[in-house]
Order: C-alpha cells, then sequence, then structure tokens
C-alpha cells in the first residue's frame, strides 16, 4: 500500500483562461476599499445611519477624501509592484498555465464545431 501519492501537477480547466487577471483585480479591489475605509472610519462612525438616506446624502467631495483615494491607489500600487517583483516566477507560471488554459478551450470549441455526426 502506497501512503504517498504521486501528485499529477495542477490541471488546466477550459474556464480557467481567465482566472489570474480576475483573481488580481478582484484582490487590488478588495485591497483599495479596504485601505479607503480604514482611512474614512472616523467619518463613517460619526455618520447617524437611522436618518441616512443615498439620494439626499448631502455627500461632499473634499481635498481628504481626494488624499485618501491616492493613498489607497498608492498602496495597491505598491503591493502590484512588490509581488511582481519578487513573486515573478510564480506569476509566469500562472499566466503560462492560463495561456495553456485558452488554447485548450479554444481546441475544446475547435473540436465540438467540426465534429461528424454519424
Amino acid at each position: 500500500m502506497k501512503v504517498w501519492k504521486k501528485s499529477k501537477g495542477n490541471r488546466i480547466r477550459a474556464s480557467d483562461k481567465s482566472l489570474v487577471y480576475h483573481f488580481c483585480i478582484g484582490w487590488l479591489l478588495l485591497l483599495f476599499v479596504a485601505v479607503f475605509l480604514l482611512l474614512n472610519l472616523r467619518q463613517l462612525l460619526v455618520t447617524d445611519w437611522t436618518d441616512f438616506n443615498l439620494l439626499h446624502a448631502g455627500i461632499t467631495w473634499t481635498a481628504y477624501n481626494s488624499i485618501t483615494v491616492l493613498i489607497a491607489t498608492g498602496v495597491c500600487a505598491l503591493v502590484a509592484f512588490l509581488y511582481y517583483r519578487y513573486g515573478y516566477d510564480s506569476i509566469k507560471r500562472l499566466l503560462h498555465r492560463q495561456k495553456l488554459a485558452r488554447i485548450a478551450h479554444y481546441f475544446s470549441n475547435l473540436y465540438e464545431i467540426h465534429k461528424i455526426n454519424i
């Protein structure tokens, strides 16, 4: 009886053709929202949520809001740069798998188009 199973690697599915980009965009968007909310936490705690109406909220754009958007964008850019700088090999490996998934998706569709009915 074998105790250790030999790993067959990661399987590539046709649905994985844009998975890397969606994952990166999703995490960067989540990071942006988290940093933005943390920087505006004081304003959110002071807000009276019982009488809050989004149509008549009277939200004004201030210089502080612009600075928090710039800081949150800078944090996202810094995280993306650091991941690209120190995780370049894993990024290239994932992008290669993604390209293979696109090829597999293309050929599976091509096979279905040229299927001969007997």
